[in-house]
């Protein structure tokens, strides 16, 4: 697939005057597929080397045809796309493709012959990488929470970001989690509408992405963790209370699917994103017990050491916000959450327990 792509770019570049309109946009939706290659296997990401080759082969093309005054066939829709698919790879965790994603954009954007001037907010974007020196693959992440400022490319930049800020490398996951927050919270954008509602967008985009990629061990976990690290660093605070309730009810259908999986590291991902959802719409009674619903179901986990867990997040969610069935019930509740041996391999002790809890939650 990496050869397949960078030959493609050299085919191009050789008969590009013979081909038709519609060949050419072939060409470049061939090579934003490419951008999206996460796939894997025991040699490690080998998407990367796709998305590297692909990312290289996009930037001659949009040069070749910009020189040969063909620019017209880069529409706002094709140099948004464009923009949108490079910009996604400015937060993977693998430093020189971040740096080779930077060299891109900065061509894309900067380059007066080579601009994609017809993109969406390119104007803002320009702005931004003028003033900005971006030196370290670190600093980069800085660059990729900016797109998350605008909706034409919140989700590509958020799924880039989903495995540096759910991963392993923590100073990293910090850092990127840092620049997110300070990019989301920044009104330095000249299109205040857009700066005000990047909140409400970002929320929206990781309802979609967890929706569309379910299925896909690889982004799901991460995806949890990174919208917990939202959570818990209170970038999604300025959404007003019907938004909060979409947005942890959207979570709480989305995470029901997953309390299935023996994944471990997706469970665990589950029960921290709901207890801190349930705090999240504190004020509203129905995604309360939406977030309830999770747990409860959870405590009939197959997995002791799930169920001892859950059992421990939901005492203390409890005893800070309270149960849904009346405070009278709140000591019996914390009682039971505390001295069942959740733990215990007899079913008929863990659903008796299941079912007390569920009745006294209301």
């Amino acid at each position: 697939r990496r050869n397949a792509v960078k030959a493609l770019a050299e085919f191009f570049l050789s008969v590009n005057d013979a081909l038709t309109d519609a060949q050419v946009i072939s060409i470049i939706d061939c090579q934003l597929v490419a951008l999206n290659d996460w796939s894997i296997d025991n040699r490690g990401d080998v998407g990367s080397w796709v998305r590297e080759a692909a990312m290289s082969s996009v930037v001659l093309i949009v040069e070749n045809l910009l020189s040969s005054n063909n620019g017209c066939l880069l529409s706002p829709e094709i140099s948004t796309k464009i923009i949108c698919g490079v910009c996604g790879q400015l937060g993977q965790r693998i430093d020189r493709l971040r740096m080779i994603a930077l060299k891109a954009i900065q061509c894309l954007i900067l380059t007066p012959a080579y601009s994609l001037t017809a993109a969406a907010h390119f104007t803002d974007l320009h702005k931004h990488l003028s003033s900005i020196p971006y030196e370290t693959p670190a600093s980069v992440l800085s660059l990729a929470a900016v797109f998350l400022r605008y909706p034409e490319y919140t989700a590509s930049a958020l799924t880039g970001l989903i495995p540096t800020i759910g991963g392993l490398s923590k100073s990293l996951s910090i850092f990127a989690v840092e620049s997110v927050k300070s990019s989301i919270s920044s009104s330095a954008s000249t299109d205040v509408v857009v700066a005000s509602s990047a909140p409400l967008h970002l929320a929206d985009c990781i309802v979609q992405v967890l929706s569309k990629n379910h299925a896909r061990a690889r982004i799901v976990a991460p995806l949890l963790i990174t919208a917990l690290e939202f959570l818990q660093e209170h970038i999604l605070d300025s959404l007003d209370s019907a938004s909060r309730q979409t947005f942890t009810s959207s979570l709480c259908s989305l995470c029901l699917s997953e309390i299935s999986t023996r994944d471990v590291q997706r469970l665990h991902a589950v029960t921290g994103l709901i207890c801190e959802l349930a705090a999240f719409s504190a004020d509203s009674l129905e995604s309360r017990k939406s977030c309830l619903g999770v747990l409860l179901s959870l405590l009939s986990h197959p997995f002791p050491k799930i169920r001892c867990e859950v059992a421990e997040k939901l005492y203390t969610l409890i005893l800070s916000c309270g149960g849904c069935g009346g405070d009278s019930d709140s000591s019996h509740l914390l009682s039971v959450l505390s001295d069942t041996h959740w733990d215990d391999i007899t079913d008929i002790v863990v659903r008796h327990a299941q079912e007390e809890v569920a009745k006294l939650v209301g």
